[in-house]
């Protein structure tokens, strides 16, 4: 048997409670977005924006379902068609920020100009003249 739930916002959070893990996703990719904002300038705009719209999807997604599941609609669409609706709107919502996820992963990145600062050894390319075997002392003919 189920109990009544006390209060309005214990009922907001509990048929909300399984979409916290989504918003800890939302904002871990917000930071990591603006920590790397300075190596790929584009991609994590890209990325910080679509993680604006996940989260506040999932925000007003939430808010609107616990309006309509609690409302009394007599309204002309009714609740179906406001879900119908609401449903409509938030797959275009989150649609858009998989949209600019995908063009942050895959778009075109400039290849630096410079070596960053303090280790240009690490990105230089080998020199194949370093790597070269020396031959044994028994095979090195020279009389």
């Amino acid at each position: 048997m189920m109990t009544q739930v006390d209060s309005p916002i214990t009922e907001f959070v509990l048929l909300n409670a399984t979409r916290l893990p989504m918003l800890i996703v939302c904002i871990v990719g917000m930071v990591m977005a603006l920590a790397t904002k300075r190596r790929h300038p584009t991609a994590s705009l890209l990325s910080l924006i679509a993680f604006v719209i996940f989260l506040t999807d999932s925000i007003l997604n939430a808010a609107f379902v616990w309006y309509v599941v609690r409302g009394d609609f007599n309204a002309r669409f009714g609740r179906a068609g406001l879900l119908l609706i609401g449903n409509v709107v938030f797959t275009g919502m989150n649609l858009t920020g998989w949209i600019l996820i995908l063009i942050a992963l895959f778009a075109r990145r400039p290849r630096p100009t410079a070596w960053p600062r303090g280790e240009p050894e690490q990105y230089a390319a080998p020199n194949p003249e370093h790597n070269r075997p020396t031959p044994p002392m028994s095979e090195n003919i020279q009389k």
